[in-house]
């Protein structure tokens, strides 16, 4: 599972594949930090390439509480990610 969104880094290099490639749940403060990371494409990620870009998101309160009660916490990772204003028009791969 990942999201397909072009973005250009600050360098310039554009990439479309983004992977989360970390979640941190934090039991005492009740959030989880997701690092979400952007690669060329998904045939670069495939061969193993080094991503370009990474973007962190916490989610808190009734949102941490989503993930507590998920089989599924990436999926339910992706769709909280999905709906952030940055994420507009991202599409599931």
């Amino acid at each position: 599972m990942a999201l397909q969104l072009t973005k250009e880094t600050l360098t310039g290099i554009s990439g479309n594949y983004w992977e989360i490639i970390n979640m941190i749940p934090d039991f005492y403060k009740e959030d989880i930090e997701i690092h979400i990371a952007l690669f060329k494409d998904a045939a670069a990620k495939t061969a193993g390439k080094s991503y370009m870009d990474v973007k962190y998101h916490v989610f808190k309160n009734s949102d941490f509480l989503d993930f507590l009660g998920s089989v599924d916490i990436r999926t339910v990772a992706y769709n909280k990610i999905k709906v952030l204003p940055e994420w507009e028009g991202s599409i599931d791969v």
